[in-house]
């Protein structure tokens, strides 16, 4: 959708599709590049990291018999508890 950047375009293809994960800039950068070593670059559209990022999370999913999305959930809280943003616990 012409506007959105990934953070909001990525809220909204989760709360359409379930197998969406939210991909915003605390996650891309402060989480998965942590973990993994990959920037995302969450500030603009790359279906292609998009995509790394979706395999990464349904492959960890599996492997911890969760969903994905509590993964994503697990992820967000961690790192925002760790900024003590305005989600921090």
């Amino acid at each position: 959708m012409h506007g959105l950047g990934p953070a909001f375009g990525t809220k909204f293809l989760f709360f359409q599709n379930r197998e969406a994960l939210i991909l915003d800039d605390l996650l891309a950068t402060r989480w998965f590049r942590g973990v993994t070593g990959v920037n995302l670059r969450p500030t603009v559209w790359n279906t292609n990291l998009y995509e790394t990022y979706l395999t990464a999370m349904h492959d960890w999913a599996a492997d911890a018999n969760v969903e994905p999305a509590s993964i994503e959930q697990a992820a967000f809280q961690l790192v925002s508890d760790g900024r003590g943003n305005q989600w921090a616990r």
